[in-house]
C-alpha cells in the first residue's frame, strides 16, 4: 500500500507533524523547542525556528498556510514567509499545549492542553489579534488531543480521564461527552464529519456517532496508537503509528499500520521494531499521495535522501512513505 522511499534524520524526538493546506510545505515540533519549516516537494529544510517552549506537543498551520504554531506553555507563532516570530502578546497558559486548531477565518484559534501528572488542564479560544482568551470552556481535565470537523464548526477533545467532549467551535458549548477509559492521545473527524475517532493506550481504534455519541466501529490494534489519519483518497482507511514497550502479553515494538474501519481487518503494515523503538506522529500530505511519520530511538543504518546512508545510535528522523500502485 505504501513504500518508504526515503528519510531525512531529525536533530531531536518529533511529537507533531502538519501540512499547509496546499501542499507546499509541512512543518515538525521537537523536543528541542524547534519548529523546523520544511519545502514538501524538495524536503529542503527552510529553517529551524526556536520557540524557548519545551515539550512542544503540537504545531498546526492556519487555512492559508501564512503561518505555523506551536508552543509549550504559551502559544508561538511565526510567519512562514519571513520565518519570524509574530509577537502577538498571547499570556502564558500555564500547562503544556497538546492541541491546535485555527479557525476557518484565521482570526482565533483554540488550544488544549493539560498536564498529566495533575490531571489539570484547559479548552480555550484566543484572538489573534489581541492575544486575549476570548472563551474559557471551563473544562479543567487533561486534554491530550484536539481536532476539528471538516467543515470547521465542531471540535473534539480527548483527555486522560474525561473521554472526549465535543464542542462547538463558534462559542465552546459542550454538544456531547462520550465517556471512555484510558489515557487518550489523538482524536479526529471522520471525513463526512458523523463520526468521531479516537486512539490512546487502550489497543483498539474507536469511532462514534457525533450526535447520539453510541459506537459506530472499532479496529483492534497490537499496541498504543499514539496518532493515527484518515487516508485522504480512501474515507474507509485509518493509518497509525504504535509502539508498545515492556508488555508481558502483546509484541514489543515500533510500527505503521493502516485497517479498513469497515471490517477491522488490516491492510498494510510495515513493522520498524528491528530499527527504532518509538513511532508517535504521522501526517499525510493533502492530495494523499504521502505519509510522514517521526520515529524516535534509531539504532543502526538509515538510507536518507539523496542516497547517502549513516549510522545513527538512538536517533530521531522522518520517515517518508509513497503510495504504490
Amino acid at each position: 500500500m505504501f513504500k518508504n522511499t526515503t528519510n531525512l534524520v531529525h536533530p531531536d524526538s518529533v511529537y507533531a507533524i502538519a501540512f499547509t493546506r496546499d501542499g507546499a510545505r509541512f512543518a515538525t515540533s521537537s523536543f528541542d523547542k524547534k519548529v523546523r519549516l520544511y519545502d514538501a516537494a524538495t524536503l529542503e529544510l527552510e529553517r529551524a525556528m526556536h520557540t524557548g517552549a519545551s515539550f512542544m506537543h503540537a504545531v498546526a498551520f492556519d487555512t492559508a498556510g501564512t503561518r505555523v504554531a506551536s508552543g509549550g506553555k504559551s502559544l508561538c507563532m511565526f510567519d512562514v514567509a519571513t520565518k519570524k516570530r509574530i509577537k502577538t502578546k498571547i499570556k502564558k497558559l500555564g500547562l503544556e499545549i497538546r492541541g491546535i486548531v485555527f479557525t476557518e477565518d484565521d482570526t482565533r484559534v483554540w488550544v488544549a492542553g493539560g498536564e498529566s501528572w495533575c490531571g489539570k488542564g484547559y479548552v480555550v479560544c484566543i484572538d489573534l489579534m489581541t492575544g486575549a482568551k476570548i472563551i474559557d470552556t471551563k473544562l479543567g481535565d487533561c486534554y491530550f488531543s484536539l481536532g476539528a470537523s471538516p467543515d470547521g464548526s465542531l471540535l473534539a477533545a480527548a483527555s486522560v480521564g474525561d473521554g472526549v467532549v465535543i464542542l462547538d467551535s463558534r462559542k465552546g458549548d459542550v454538544q456531547q461527552r462520550i465517556d471512555i477509559g484510558g489515557w487518550l492521545y489523538r482524536t479526529r473527524f471522520s471525513p463526512d464529519g458523523q463520526s468521531v475517532w479516537v486512539s490512546g493506550d487502550p489497543h483498539v481504534i474507536r469511532g462514534f456517532d457525533v450526535s447520539s455519541g453510541a459506537v459506530v466501529a472499532e479496529v483492534q490494534t497490537r499496541g498504543n496508537a499514539r496518532d493515527f489519519a484518515f487516508d485522504p483518497l480512501d474515507p474507509n482507511v485509518i493509518v497509525g503509528v504504535f509502539f508498545n514497550r515492556y508488555s508481558q502479553t502483546e509484541q514489543n515494538g515500533a510500527w505503521v499500520e493502516a485497517f479498513d474501519i469497515t471490517t477491522g481487518a488490516s491492510v498494510w503494515c510495515a513493522d520498524l521494531t528491528e530499527m527504532a523503538g518509538f513511532t508517535q506522529s504521522l501526517a499525510f500530505s493533502p492530495d494523499g499521495s504521502v505519509l510522514i511519520t517521526g520515529i524516535q530511538e534509531i539504532r543502526g543504518e538509515l538510507e536518507v535522501h539523496g542516497g547517502d546512508k549513516v549510522t545513527l545510535d538512538d536517533g530521531d528522523a522522518l520517515m517518508f512513505w509513497h503510495r504504490e500502485a
